[in-house]
């Protein structure tokens, strides 16, 4: 949704998944690009920034060192909601099954840092055999970079997404005055603006739909997708980082 907001600024293009990672791997920029500021969205490298050779499994793009110290907007999303998409959005099976589950055995088995540091929370995920266990963990481990490139003093905005949907004028602008460009009303209105990398469906990456506005319909979902016991493992998996993180987004 950020990708397609930010976009629809005057000064600002966007490449969206299925371009960054071509994008920052070959350096293929030349004819692509319009506006004054260039937005890659690349979650699969969230917490890879300060890493010398980024990947992620079942991505064939590897980037050498892409960041040096460019402006980044971290989006942070509540733990029990971020889970719940992961359940909602549908592939061959659920995107935990099909993505989060197999990326986590992926790092267990190949990063012995990654192995050591998660130790315990992935024993508990292959215990209780838990999606939502599974996608605790996957949540954190990607959101306890925010906690790293703060404290490495990185050109790092941390946002909420429950702010951005609740107030996204006051929002927006606070993202606009961070990367040094004027506020502009057509950010509000994405709908009504034409945008790229659309699968036949017309939706984007994420089953995101470019016509819908912004709203406050997905925060509380999770009510509906977790039951007692996943919420309390989600907890006790990732509430320790969400707890961490809760400081820097209520900075202002």
């Amino acid at each position: 949704m950020l990708r397609l907001i930010l976009e629809c600024h005057s000064e600002i293009s966007c490449f969206d998944e299925m371009q960054s990672y071509r994008v920052l791997s070959a350096r293929e920029h030349e004819g692509e690009i319009t506006g004054q500021l260039v937005g890659f969205k690349i979650p699969r490298f969230a917490e890879q920034l300060d890493h010398p050779q980024p990947y992620d499994y079942g991505l064939t793009e590897t980037p050498a060192r892409f960041y040096r110290g460019q402006k980044v907007l971290f989006m942070v999303r509540d733990l029990r909601d971020t889970v719940a998409s992961m359940l909602k959005l549908r592939g061959n099976k659920s995107w935990l099954e099909d993505w989060a589950v197999p990326i986590l055995r992926h790092k267990a088995g190949q990063e012995i840092e990654f192995a050591q540091r998660w130790r315990k929370e992935l024993a508990l995920c292959e215990k209780s055999m838990s999606l939502a266990a599974f996608g605790a963990l996957y949540w954190a481990y990607k959101n306890e970079a925010l906690l790293r490139y703060v404290q490495q003093r990185y050109a790092v905005l941390p946002i909420s997404y429950e702010s951005l949907v609740t107030s996204p004028r006051a929002e927006l602008g606070r993202v606009c005055r961070w990367l040094g460009v004027d506020f502009q009303e057509a950010l509000l209105d994405h709908p009504q603006q034409a945008h790229g990398e659309l699968y036949e469906s017309g939706l984007a990456v994420g089953g995101t739909d470019p016509k819908r506005r912004i709203d406050v319909a997905s925060i509380g979902q999770w009510r509906a997708w977790l039951n007692p016991a996943d919420e309390r493992l989600a907890s006790e998996i990732a509430g320790p980082i969400e707890n961490q993180i809760a400081p820097l987004l209520a900075t202002r």
